[in-house]
């Protein structure tokens, strides 16, 4: 079982079919399909229905993607600890987020990482319906971002401490900046939100007994910031977007009763690449720089 052949197994399930794949592989589709096939004979089994359409797995290819991609990860850990024993001067780091968090803390993060090993490239993926657990066992990311989930995951992780949200909003709100925000108010206020987190802000806002009313619902989180300065609704953030929101002239309020989060880092206990490794190794000071206001 050759390298490449599980490359064009994988790039083959994540695309579709033999065309897209060989395309975005720079492969001929000729090379590709010849590959597949010896892998075939190889585990002695179809991997894939070929259909007009494209290529779906069969039972044998889902139990044989996971694996693969799992070998596969070696094979990039194996070269990175060679070409990046210690200063890392190249190299990937590879991280799936929730979108809710990309912009805090993960910008922040890479953000440190960026200045200490400045050659290496990153790449933060949507997990879209996928589940970001799931995502990180199976080996398609090595480094997963996620809200805490309160279980044992059977990967190993990272757990920020305790952040209150913030209520951002502008002045035809006719609060002040730093006001305290109680939940009657707060009930009074249209609110602006991403898609992908109206279900879990709606029940966060119900815990503290608000029945939210929402303005506007949008699938771009870019969105957010200048719907609050337009004075369409006010916006629930986390505390270092909510930071940079004041600077573009957004008042930022407490809530009180608070509406918390703590972010979760996961990774699997196999071998990490050198550049995933130096990722976990800094969020060890993460929380405690911030708290003092130096990251």
């Amino acid at each position: 079982m050759q390298r490449n052949q599980l490359e064009y197994f994988v790039a083959v399930a994540d695309h579709g079919g033999f065309t897209s794949a060989a395309h975005a592989i720079h492969v001929s589709q000729s090379a590709l399909s010849q590959a597949i096939k010896a892998l075939e004979a190889e585990v002695g089994g179809v991997l894939f229905y070929r259909t007009t359409r494209g290529a779906r797995l069969t039972a044998a290819g889902q139990a044989l993607l996971g694996p693969a991609r799992q070998v596969l990860r070696g094979f990039d850990a194996a070269s990175a600890a060679v070409l990046n024993v210690e200063d890392l001067t190249t190299g990937w780091l590879d991280i799936v987020s929730m979108p809710m968090l990309a912009a805090d803390p993960v910008a922040t993060l890479i953000g440190r990482f960026h200045a200490k090993w400045p050659g290496v490239t990153h790449r933060v993926s949507d997990p879209g319906a996928a589940d970001i657990i799931d995502l990180v066992s199976t080996g398609v990311h090595e480094i997963g971002v996620t809200l805490d989930p309160g279980v044992d995951t059977g990967l190993h992780s990272w757990t920020s401490g305790v952040e209150p949200l913030r209520l951002v909003t502008s002045a035809q709100s006719g609060l002040t900046d730093g006001a305290v925000v109680t939940p009657d108010k707060l009930a009074e206020l249209g609110l602006v939100v991403n898609s992908g987190s109206r279900r879990l802000l709606t029940r966060q806002l119900r815990d503290i007994g608000v029945e939210p009313r929402f303005h506007s619902e949008v699938a771009q989180r870019e969105a957010l910031l200048p719907l609050v300065l337009a004075g369409v609704g006010a916006a629930i953030m986390a505390p270092g977007t909510a930071a940079a929101a004041r600077g573009y002239g957004a008042l930022v309020c407490t809530l009180d009763p608070p509406i918390e989060r703590q972010v979760s880092v996961l990774w699997r206990p196999e071998q990490l690449t050198p550049s995933a490794q130096a990722f976990v190794g800094l969020l060890r000071t993460f929380d405690t720089d911030r708290a003092a206001g130096t990251g």
